[in-house]
């Protein structure tokens, strides 16, 4: 996992490099999850799946996933839903346009200068993709009985398993 702090006007940048999760123990989850709460940007390549933690944690502590494979989350969660407020989360092309900075993977292995991308980010859209990682965070975790109110991932899974039910039997 490597997080980019970059919080100012002239991003400091720092790397911040750990293990694989394999060897994580308690104290070194806290150190990544300390480092990724004080970043900018997650980078996030691809994984055994797409499904992997890290992008979800990334979401979870204010990070921006950077990702290098445009539509890898549409395979996860393919289909909007409305939040409280009306709302729309989820659906083709959310996760690329709303929460995570897509760097084109073959131009990184053509050279792209990845650290230079992220601090030419425009601050603007850097902040809405913060605002909007906030309003979801509480989606892509999974509560523990009691400690939650509303919506988490699980309730979001249970009612897409549900339209995927109900659309089969109309």
């Amino acid at each position: 996992m490597l997080a980019l702090a970059a919080h100012t006007p002239s991003p400091v940048i720092h790397l911040h490099l750990f293990p694989p999760h394999s060897s994580h123990s308690p104290s070194t989850l806290a150190a990544i999850h300390t480092a990724m709460s004080h970043s900018r940007f997650c980078l996030q390549p691809p994984g055994d799946s797409p499904t992997r933690k890290g992008f979800w944690e990334s979401i979870q502590l204010g990070c921006i996933p950077v990702t290098f494979r445009r539509g890898t989350y549409d395979k996860v969660w393919p289909v909007a839903f409305a939040l409280e407020d009306g709302a729309l989360v989820g659906g083709l092309g959310y996760w690329d346009e709303r929460i995570a900075l897509v760097v084109d993977e073959q131009s990184v292995i053509d050279g792209a200068d990845v650290v230079r991308l992220l601090e030419d980010a425009e601050e603007g859209e850097v902040k809405r993709r913060q605002l909007e990682m906030a309003k979801i965070a509480h989606l892509v975790q999974y509560g523990l009985p009691g400690t939650m109110a509303g919506v988490d991932a699980v309730s979001v899974l249970v009612r897409r398993l549900e339209s995927i039910r109900d659309a089969g039997e109309a």
